[in-house]
């Protein structure tokens, strides 16, 4: 009981530091290649859970950016909180433009 109560706050903010958009979108094949070239910043792993760290794209895929090793960064949780909004405000204009 007490071992969940541990494991909860941290499942919260790993489904909070991804977009459900961007969540789905993302194929876990290309995901497993960029952490093959780039592995955790902060342990130096290359699977497992990178603890502080979320792999964001560089260009939205709702702005047209490429699911690929190429577009993908590690970024620290706290940075990729403050994002949040305004790659959602990107991806907004990018669809009323369409």
């Amino acid at each position: 009981m007490a071992s969940r109560a541990l494991i909860l706050p941290f499942v919260f903010l790993a489904l909070m530091s991804v977009s459900p958009i961007a969540a789905r979108a993302t194929n876990p094949e290309q995901r497993a290649l960029f952490v093959q070239k780039h592995p955790c910043p902060a342990n130096g792993k290359t699977g497992g859970v990178c603890m502080g760290y979320v792999i964001s794209h560089v260009v939205p895929l709702c702005s047209g950016g490429r699911d690929r090793p190429s577009n993908m960064r590690w970024q620290p949780v706290a940075e990729r909180q403050a994002s949040v909004q305004e790659r959602h405000n990107l991806c907004h204009r990018t669809k009323a433009k369409e």
